[in-house]
């Protein structure tokens, strides 16, 4: 978002990035392996979207010897480890699913609104209405396939072959306290 030097001195940097955990986690890697001195790191999450949550870092930074390179062999190993896969992104909130497969799920209760389920007879099969629109098991919504509908609870997972996240979307209130129609 923008790089400006602070006013009280002239070799001090103050950053400020806007991106999601991945991206974030690049940046800081690369301003590992250059001879700076963090001298300040604020981070925030934006309100939680349909995506990932954006994130708002201000780094303060101190240059040193031009901030060249440094040539230490573990800063690899140590950027290896931040982009291994299995690294989660500490700012989604995640649900243990008791009620189905038992994965744990990124919760995304918070950008969509699920506000009912009904279940058809004779079939058993349940529908659940998020944000005005009725869903099955098999439908997409934003690019995560809905994989279970259960009485409080949608289970979905992650179209994308390369990524194996998990999904769930429950009451904004406990559903008992709905009125029944």
């Amino acid at each position: 978002m923008s790089i400006q030097p602070l006013r009280d001195t002239i070799d001090t940097f103050d950053i400020t990035i806007a991106s999601g955990y991945r991206a974030l986690i690049g940046f800081v890697a690369a301003l590992e392996e250059l001879d700076v001195e963090v001298v300040g790191f604020g981070i925030e999450r934006q309100a939680l979207k349909a995506s990932a949550p954006t994130l708002t870092a201000a780094v303060k930074i101190r240059p040193r010897n031009d901030a060249r390179r440094l040539a230490i062999p573990r800063i690899q190993l140590v950027r290896e480890a931040l982009f291994a896969e299995q690294a989660r992104d500490p700012f989604q909130a995640l649900v243990s699913d008791s009620d189905g497969d038992g994965a744990e799920r990124v919760d995304i209760t918070a950008a969509y609104r699920l506000t009912g389920v009904a279940t058809l007879e004779p079939s058993g099969e349940r529908i659940a209405t998020i944000d005005l629109i009725d869903y099955v098991i098999g439908d997409v919504l934003d690019g995560r396939l809905v994989v279970n509908v259960t009485e409080d609870r949608v289970l979905l997972d992650s179209l994308d072959e390369r990524r194996s996240e998990k999904y769930v979307i429950r009451f904004a209130r406990d559903p008992s306290t709905i009125q029944r129609n």
